[in-house]
C-alpha cells in the first residue's frame, strides 16, 4: 500500500474508533435517526457511482457546507455537488464505491471505502486514460435532521492520478536511500 493511502485510513479509522467507543451510550430512539444519516450517506455516495444529480437536493441542507470542494466548481453546494457528480460520473462512468467502514453517532457520520472505475471520459483537464483505477475515499459529514450540514473529505487523488499514468510514481524511499538528519543541540 502507498504511503499517500495511510492518510484517509488514518483519518477514517480514527473517527470510526471513537464513534463506535460511543455507540453503546447510545438511547434507542436514536438508532432510527443515526440508521436515517447512514442511509442519506449510501445515497450520496450512490449517486457518485450512477451519475444521478436529481435527488442532491433532498440530502442536503439548504446551508451545507463542503469543506472539500471539487476543484474548479463554484455555486452554491448543491450546485457544486451536482457539478462534481456530473463531472466525475463522465470521467468515471463504471464507478463502483464500497463502503468498508461507516460509523454513526450524535449527528456524526463517517466512513472509509475503495472507489474502482476505469478513466474512459476527461478528467480534471486530462484525456481519458482508459486506465481501470482504484483509490481510497475517507468522509466525516455532520447531520442536521437528516440530512447533510457539513461534509469533509479526502480522496487518494494522487494515487488514482498515478494508476491513470497522469502523475509519475515516486519510489518508496529506502533505508539506504534516506540521509540521517543531524538535529541541532541545545546551547
Amino acid at each position: 500500500m502507498k504511503i499517500q493511502s495511510f492518510l484517509p485510513v488514518l483519518i477514517a479509522m480514527t473517527f470510526v474508533t471513537i464513534i463506535s467507543c460511543n455507540q453503546s451510550s447510545m438511547k434507542m430512539g436514536n438508532d432510527d435517526m443515526l440508521a436515517k444519516n447512514k442511509a442519506t450517506i449510501q445515497k450520496i455516495d450512490d449517486a457518485f457511482d450512477s451519475g444521478d444529480t436529481t435527488m442532491v437536493d433532498s440530502f442536503l441542507t439548504a446551508d451545507a457546507v463542503d469543506h472539500n470542494p471539487f476543484p474548479g466548481v463554484t455555486g452554491t453546494t448543491a450546485q457544486q455537488i451536482r457539478k462534481a457528480i456530473a463531472t466525475y460520473h463522465v470521467a468515471f462512468p463504471d464507478s463502483k464505491t464500497t463502503i468498508t467502514a461507516m460509523a454513526a453517532e450524535g449527528d456524526w457520520v463517517v466512513q472509509y471505502g475503495t472507489s474502482t472505475a476505469t478513466n474512459s471520459g476527461s478528467f480534471m483537464g486530462m484525456p481519458a486514460s482508459n486506465k481501470k483505477v482504484t483509490f481510497d475515499i475517507a468522509d466525516a459529514f455532520r447531520m442536521k435532521d437528516g440530512k447533510i450540514a457539513e461534509h469533509w473529505g479526502m480522496v487518494d487523488v494522487a494515487g488514482m492520478m498515478q494508476q491513470m499514468g497522469m502523475m509519475p510514481q515516486q519510489p518508496m524511499p529506502t533505508d539506504t536511500s534516506m540521509k540521517k538528519m543531524d538535529m541541532p543541540q541545545k546551547k
